[in-house]
C-alpha cells in the first residue's frame, strides 16, 4: 500500500458509518504493518487516518482527555502496578 485509504465517509448525522470486514480491519492493518506509519506512536487513528478532534454530538474523533499526558502517565503506572501483581487501588 503506497497511501492509506481515503476516509470511510460517515453517512449518518451522528458520524457513524457501517463498514464491511476489510474496511473494519483497515485501520488495525495499517497501524500494524504499514511503513507509512512507522515510528508514529501515541496518536489516535480511525478510518485509516489520524483522528480529528471530538465534536459534541458526533460519535467519532478523539477527546481531549484521551490525549492528556498526565492521564496517560497515571494509566501507565496503574497498568505496570497491576502487571506486577498489585491490587486495584481503592477509592
Amino acid at each position: 500500500m503506497s497511501t492509506p485509504p481515503a476516509a470511510f465517509e460517515a453517512t449518518s448525522s451522528d458520524g457513524v458509518s457501517v463498514k464491511d470486514i476489510p474496511q473494519g480491519a483497515a485501520t488495525s492493518a495499517l497501524l500494524a504493518a504499514s511503513p507509512l506509519v512507522e515510528g508514529i506512536t501515541g496518536r489516535y487513528f480511525e478510518d485509516a487516518q489520524e483522528a480529528e478532534a471530538f465534536v459534541e454530538g458526533l460519535r467519532r474523533g478523539v477527546a481531549d482527555y484521551a490525549l492528556d499526558p498526565a492521564d496517560a502517565a497515571r494509566l501507565w503506572e496503574l497498568s505496570q502496578h497491576l502487571l506486577d501483581g498489585g491490587a486495584l487501588p481503592t477509592r
